[in-house]
């Protein structure tokens, strides 16, 4: 199973665990959170990332989701951009995150998978489909 690892600021990467297995309705399997505070150091955390890697990597790759492109969470993942069969995706959110679980379920049962690049650009371009400013929306349903 392809692999998924969050870093972001503070909590916000294991609440996004939380809140996927509420969407989805059940536990993930290889999936883990970094979270990134100002207690330890940029070289403390990228040595966790790389950890995290070798355990969770099953022989399908690793998806790393990060909160903000260019934050110090995303500056970690990239440390690791060279690593064999690594994506990074910056800018996660919950429709990202269910459409992971899904292809990764997918891929798991495949006899021959699509690419791990493959899965992540699927995975962005739902993420991208589902952010509207509600209010043109709702709006225009109602023809305000």
């Amino acid at each position: 199973m392809i692999g998924l690892i969050l870093v972001a600021h503070d909590k916000i990467a294991a609440d996004f665990i939380k809140a996927l297995e509420h969407v989805d309705g059940a536990p993930q399997e290889a999936i883990a959170s970094l979270s990134v505070t100002d207690k330890a150091s940029p070289a403390d955390y990228h040595e966790t990332l790389k950890e995290m890697i070798e355990s969770l990597d099953q022989g399908d790759g690793i998806i790393i989701l990060t909160d903000v492109y260019g934050s110090t969470p995303a500056n970690i993942a990239c440390r690791v951009i060279d690593h064999p069969n690594i994506e990074i995706i910056n800018g996660m959110n919950l429709p990202m995150l269910v459409k992971l679980a899904e292809l990764r379920k997918r891929a798991a049962q495949d006899k021959k998978p699509s690419s791990l690049h493959a899965i992540a650009t699927e995975a962005c371009n739902a993420a991208r489909k589902n952010i509207y400013l509600a209010t043109d929306v709702w709006k225009k349903a109602r023809n305000v």
